[in-house]
């Protein structure tokens, strides 16, 4: 069970009674997880609540939250990436009337005027080496 959102006061009983049953060998890491606090605020209260905690471990406490820092950054930017990838539309040649956003090849038009056809998607599939050769027979074999 977290503790997420207590002030301090609130929060170091609740921590002393944690840092004694606790039996872990990464205590930053884990009052930190357990009462969602940052890192810093972690090893305040763990020395606070009386535990010595080596420079090294302090150390690692504190660059674990940067990689965490980097590693949130580098994923919302790679989303945001995806988004704009996304919504960017796709190159249509107008000199091509067989083409347009949708669709690689409009074989031709239903009734009510859709068109039908390979979609970029499909082309996509298709010139994928790897799901060409999956479809292909073998070499070995002679069609007549």
């Amino acid at each position: 069970m977290k503790h997420k959102g207590l002030t301090r006061p609130k929060r170091l009983p609740l921590g002393k009674s944690w840092l004694e049953r606790y039996q872990g060998k990464k205590p930053i890491r884990d009052y930190r997880k357990y009462f969602d606090v940052p890192s810093d605020c972690a090893v305040q209260e763990l020395q606070m609540l009386g535990l010595a905690l080596t420079k090294e471990e302090i150390a690692k406490g504190r660059n674990g939250e940067k990689a965490r820092a980097r590693n949130r950054k580098a994923k919302e930017q790679k989303a945001a990436a995806k988004r704009r990838s996304a919504a960017a539309p796709k190159e249509v040649n107008d000199d091509l009337p067989w083409q347009d956003e949708n669709f690689f090849f409009i074989v031709g038009y239903t009734d009510w005027g859709f068109p039908y056809g390979i979609t970029w998607e499909e082309e996509k599939q298709m010139n994928n080496d790897a799901s060409l050769f999956a479809t292909a027979p073998p070499e070995d074999i002679i069609v007549d």
